[in-house]
């Protein structure tokens, strides 16, 4: 596995996303993202997601959640701010699927200081090596970030 950064910026999800498998990536190319909310929590903005698996017709839903680590105030939010923020700042990941679990993603983010949620059981069986970085869901999320900047301006303000 590469190294990680303790946080992840944009340039980190980059990496990120090439640690991803080929069959997820290409299974999150099947993965439909929705911008939910934005919220200033303490000072942090959260950006919620939902994701609906298209593979093979489930149609499951799952919830992702993107952390800028930044304390910011309502005012600082303009749609140049939040391309910075995209592009330099640190982020925390969390997805509520069973891959970010059980695959340890959420335990090699808790490693890596990426996770939002902890985890300190190493996925022994599922991903013993701690290959990969993400589920499909936050790869699908973390490469239209940049497509819902108005939406999110909007939910803000």
């Amino acid at each position: 596995m590469k190294s990680i950064l303790t946080i992840l910026n944009e340039k980190k999800a980059i990496e990120l996303k090439k640690e991803v498998d080929s069959d997820r990536k290409n299974r999150s190319s099947y993965t439909k993202t929705k911008f939910l909310d934005a919220k200033l929590e303490k000072g942090k903005l959260n950006l919620y997601f939902e994701s609906i698996n298209n593979v093979h017709g489930s149609g499951r839903k799952h919830k992702q959640i993107i952390r800028f680590e930044e304390k910011l105030k309502k005012e600082d939010i303009t749609k140049e701010k939040l391309k910075d923020l995209i592009k330099n700042q640190n982020i925390k990941l969390h997805c509520d699927c069973e891959d970010f679990l059980y695959a340890g993603f959420k335990y090699i983010g808790t490693i890596q200081k990426y996770s939002i949620e902890k985890e300190t059981i190493k996925p022994e069986i599922r991903n013993p090596e701690l290959k990969g970085s993400v589920c499909k869901h936050l790869n699908s999320v973390l490469s239209k970030l940049h497509i819902y900047i108005d939406k999110i301006i909007e939910k803000i303000k």
